[in-house]
């Protein structure tokens, strides 16, 4: 319950911040698409935390979606940046140090993009 004021005022910062939006383009068609995926993004990000109780997860989801807010309001541009990898990092699928290319991966996300755990997402089981 500590975090929940915390939770709460960030929470509505992002939906006042998708309300107020205004696009780098200054085009109103970019404008809504832009404003529409920053309240759908905190929606959907939110819902997915909502069931969180270990402390430091709560931590790094709060320290995430603070990150994804001022990237999105100083470079004027809402959608996900780029996150570049370590040198030598992505190994042959047979190679033997296949953990340690992992490891490398995991640790090279930055913060603001730990939620989209691309090519991790659990798939459905079959049969």
């Amino acid at each position: 319950m500590a975090h929940r004021n915390k939770v709460l005022t960030l929470y509505r910062a992002i939906l006042k911040t998708s309300r107020t939006w205004e696009s780098a383009s200054r085009i109103a068609s970019d404008t809504e698409k832009e404003s529409l995926y920053i309240a759908s993004e905190a929606r959907h990000l939110f819902r997915q935390n909502k069931h969180l109780s270990d402390e430091d997860s709560i931590k790094a989801a709060i320290k995430e979606a603070e990150s994804r807010l001022e990237i999105a309001l100083h470079y004027k541009n809402p959608w996900p940046r780029p996150s570049h990898i370590p040198q030598h990092s992505m190994l042959p699928l047979r190679d033997r140090r296949r953990k340690k290319s992992d490891k490398l991966l995991s640790q090279s996300k930055p913060a603001y993009l730990k939620s989209y755990d691309i090519g991790e997402k659990e798939q459905p089981e079959k049969g």
